[in-house]
């Protein structure tokens, strides 16, 4: 075991734990923003401004690693789990803007049942940060990784099932090309939640 004379900065963790907060929060937003069509042009800039206070705690996250004499966890995992979060977060507002332009009126059950899917596997992020500043609870950090996998693995199955639906009664070829691009952006973002349960894996890992 590791000691150092040098106390480690801690609000690394406090920081990790707001950036989790704010995607939950946003992916939140996605859903109503998804069901409630006559207040999408109001909700639109909501999860902009969601999007630039995730970049904000990015920022001080990244001016600490290169500030700080010593961090709780390998300067390196600090900087990748964070830049993985926000890839997370820049996912749902890409899905925002999508829909916007898309100009889509109303969402498929396939949709939400993705969006559904995406909410719970952020949900489980957000334990896992939470859970990162005690390594003695590994078996419920592992357990949301391992969940998170799960969920990705669903969204796969639902999303390839719902394309390969489109092209099997292709009434309208336009809806038919916005649609499959949304499906593969919900399953694109459960990609990246997948990732992030991999880095803290590898976090559990080197510091075990």
């Amino acid at each position: 075991m590791r000691f150092s004379f040098i106390p480690k900065d801690e609000k690394f963790f406090e920081l990790l734990e707001d950036a989790s907060a704010n995607i939950l929060s946003t992916v939140h937003a996605l859903a109503g923003f998804l069901q409630e069509v006559s207040t999408r042009e109001q909700k639109g800039p909501i999860i902009k401004d969601f999007e630039r206070k995730g970049d904000v705690i990015t920022h001080e996250i990244l001016r600490k690693i290169n500030r700080s004499f010593s961090t709780p966890l390998d300067r390196e995992d600090i900087h990748t789990l964070a830049s993985n979060l926000d890839k997370v977060l820049d996912a749902i507002e890409s899905l925002a803007n999508r829909i916007m332009i898309f100009k889509l009126k109303e969402v498929t059950p396939v949709c939400m049942d993705l969006c559904k899917i995406f909410i719970e596997a952020v949900e489980e992020i957000n334990k896992a940060v939470k859970y990162l500043p005690s390594m003695k609870k590994l078996e419920e950090l592992e357990a949301c990784c391992a969940q998170i996998g799960r969920l990705e693995s669903r969204s796969d199955t639902v999303s390839r099932q719902a394309v390969g639906e489109l092209f099997e009664n292709p009434k309208d070829v336009l809806e038919l090309i916005k649609w499959k691009e949304i499906y593969e952006r919900f399953e694109g973002a459960l990609d990246l939640c997948s990732k992030v349960a991999g880095v803290i894996e590898a976090i559990l890992v080197k510091n075990a």
